[in-house]
Formats: structure tokens, C-alpha cells, sequence
């Protein structure tokens, strides 16, 4: 164009959009089209959904420092069931400092009152390289300790993208 447009283009936009949702509204798009004498004026949502999910399990059979910590689990009678959830996103990620035991009205414990247990969950974690890093993960460890497992349960976060057209006119 030969002059500055911005202000008719910020104008036009406030005029027709007086109802829209900007949640999760990432971009807006004013576009004039010549040839069809058309502007259409649109929006990208995006919102972090649920990805791909896998699960993963180590048993005390095949690991020694697994044995330790369900020796110590059934001591502390920890038993039989309990469960640690771990976020991740952005360039952060930690595994929940609750453990939650599931067997009667057993309290809440601390997962670092437990030797050993933060770093082997982090270990678990470390197979799955950036769960931590921009969308991230979720999920859970599920400690049996009546078989001597611990069940990571992962899921990636993604981003998902819609497009809306909020305003379209001839002229």
C-alpha cells in the first residue's frame, strides 16, 4: 500500500470482533483480498492437549536398587499400592514430592523419606529425552510394592490448532 493502513486495519478489527473469545487465541489475521473484493478478518485458537502415551516397568527381580527401595517400602508399611505424579512444560519438570499411599487411611508421605526413590523415579523419567522441555508431559509412577514394580504411565502434551474465521464481508 501506499500509505500506513495499520490504524483503518486496527479500526475495522475493533468494530467487528466485539465478541470474540480471546482465550487461548494465539494469532489474528486481517486479510484484504483485491481480486474478490473480500476481507476476512480470522483467529488461531491453540490449546495443549493430551499426546502420544506409553508405559514403561521395573521390577526388584532385575534390579538391585529397585530391591532396596521395596525392602524399605514394606518396612515403612508403604504397602501395597502407592503413587507419585510428575509435569513437565517449558524448560522445567519435577516429579510431585507426595507419595501417596493407597491402602486405608494410611497419611500422605514424602517421597524423599523414601532413600532413593526421587533419583530412580527420575531415572525412568530420563528415557523419554525432553519431558520437561517446551509442551512437555504428564503422568504417573504407580509403586506395587506387593510385586515389587514401579509402572511409569507418560503422555505428551501437544499443541493442538484450530482456525476461525470471526468476520468475512464483500465490498
Amino acid at each position: 500500500m501506499p500509505f500506513d493502513i495499520s490504524e483503518l486495519i486496527t479500526e475495522y478489527t475493533n468494530e467487528n470482533l466485539s465478541d470474540v473469545d480471546d482465550e487461548n487465541l494465539s494469532g489474528l489475521n486481517f486479510r484484504l483480498y483485491p481480486k474478490t473484493r473480500t476481507v476476512t478478518i480470522s483467529g488461531t485458537y491453540q490449546e495443549i492437549v493430551d499426546g502420544g502415551s506409553s508405559e514403561s516397568e521395573k521390577n526388584k527381580e532385575e534390579d538391585e536398587n529397585l530391591k532396596e527401595i521395596m525392602n524399605f517400602l514394606k518396612q515403612e508399611d508403604i504397602f501395597p499400592f502407592a503413587e507419585v505424579e510428575f509435569n513437565g512444560g517449558g524448560d522445567d519438570g519435577y516429579i510431585d514430592g507426595n507419595l501417596y499411599v493407597d491402602a486405608g487411611n494410611k497419611p500422605r508421605r514424602d517421597v524423599d523419606s523414601v532413600p532413593g526413590l526421587e533419583d530412580y523415579l527420575y531415572d525412568m523419567l530420563n528415557v523419554y529425552g525432553g519431558w520437561e522441555n517446551d509442551e512437555g508431559s504428564f503422568g504417573n509412577f504407580m509403586i506395587d510394592s506387593r510385586a515389587g514394580t514401579i509402572t511409569l504411565k507418560f503422555t505428551w502434551n501437544e499443541y493442538a490448532y484450530e482456525d476461525v474465521v470471526f468476520h468475512q464481508e464483500e465490498f
